[in-house]
């Protein structure tokens, strides 16, 4: 049986994490770093759209309606229903009823690293270009 708590070994995310991993269906004789891999590309395919990014930049400072979702991205409200959805299944993004209204914030504060480890890649990236651009023209002078 697996536990949590102060007389166990197990917090309460890992206990949730290995029992998703144990109920996750990827295939016959699939081992839980089979499944572990399958979450996580669950995730980054989620993440993997520039709209659902906008999105989760966008609610990174905080929960929002749909209704103020859409007009801040400038999309039409059903597209970005559609990726809230996609958003939300892949447990990326949570949400609850106020009234009418549906509210959504980001589920786990790690999706953020993940996209800040991103831009800190990108823009790394793009300064070793620009040096060895540098490079390549004082060569030729």
């Amino acid at each position: 049986m697996i536990g949590y708590g102060a007389k166990n070994r197990l917090s309460v995310r890992q206990t949730c994490i290995i029992i998703a991993i144990q109920s996750f269906p990827v295939g016959e004789g699939a081992g839980p770093t089979d499944k572990l891999n399958r979450l996580k590309a669950d995730i980054l395919k989620a993440l993997g759209h520039p709209t659902r990014i906008s999105i989760v930049e966008y609610l990174r400072h905080g929960e929002r309606c749909v209704c103020e979702i859409f007009p801040a991205l400038r999309m039409e409200q059903s597209n970005v229903s559609q990726h809230l959805a996609v958003l939300k299944k892949s447990g990326v993004l949570e949400s609850r009823k106020d009234g009418l209204r549906v509210i959504y914030r980001i589920s786990s504060p790690e999706v953020l690293e993940i996209l800040d480890l991103l831009q800190e890649t990108i823009v790394r990236r793009a300064r070793d270009n620009a040096a060895m651009l540098g490079q390549i023209g004082a060569g030729e002078g």
